[in-house]
């Protein structure tokens, strides 16, 4: 199987969106403002926390910019307070606030202190979802099958298992690698949709 870092770091290789931020102004506003975040969050920020064409869009918006203006201007934000042991993370594309619990890495969505839903498995899981929908945009891939209904997704996933990417999903979708063939199985709804691309057999 697959290491989901060297995934990540093939699929930012081809997103042209990615830009990082200086890994000094990232540690000097955290020390200045006594915040103390996770190991990946922090790479996360550096790695990717200028890629306004890729964390934002729709209502979603999880930039360095944002996350510097939650915790520089918090009373300016509708965003509310944190439950605790979390930290704010930004806003995601469904218009919820969201933030990364330090205990698990699992970004939520919160409503009055309290963590609502688990939308994010991890940070990885964050960051692959938008370089994937990114890609999809940009037609990295040539879409094989739309929307395929599929009677029984549990019986899919045992199916599927050993092409599973792990630890990348997210609350709605499942990845999977078989060859050449990326697919999307949206678990929720029932549907799987197939792309194809021959950079993967280099993977």
């Amino acid at each position: 199987m697959i290491d989901k870092r060297v995934l990540i770091d093939f699929f930012a290789s081809k997103c042209s969106e990615v830009k990082s931020v200086n890994r000094d102004e990232v540690d000097d506003f955290l020390q200045l403002n006594n915040i103390k975040i996770r190991s990946d969050h922090r790479d996360f920020l550096v790695n990717f926390g200028n890629s306004s064409n890729l964390i934002t869009g729709y209502f979603g918006d999880c930039t360095f910019n944002r996350f510097k203006k939650y915790n520089s201007e918090p009373l300016e934000y509708l965003d509310g307070d944190l439950p605790s042991d979390t930290v704010y993370f930004g806003q995601d594309f469904s218009d919820e606030p969201i933030c990364i619990l330090n205990s698990d890495g699992g970004i939520y969505s919160y409503d009055g202190e309290e963590i609502s839903m688990l939308y994010y498995l991890n940070v990885d899981s964050f960051i692959f979802s938008c370089l994937i929908n990114n890609l999809f945009s940009n037609n990295f891939f040539e879409k094989i099958t739309s929307d395929m209904k599929i009677g029984d997704t549990r019986e899919f996933e045992i199916e599927n298992s050993k092409y599973k990417l792990k630890d990348l999903e997210t609350y709605e979708y499942r990845y999977y690698l078989k060859n050449n063939e990326f697919i999307v199985l949206d678990y929720r709804q029932g549907y799987v949709n197939k792309y194809f691309n021959r950079l993967l057999d280099s993977l």
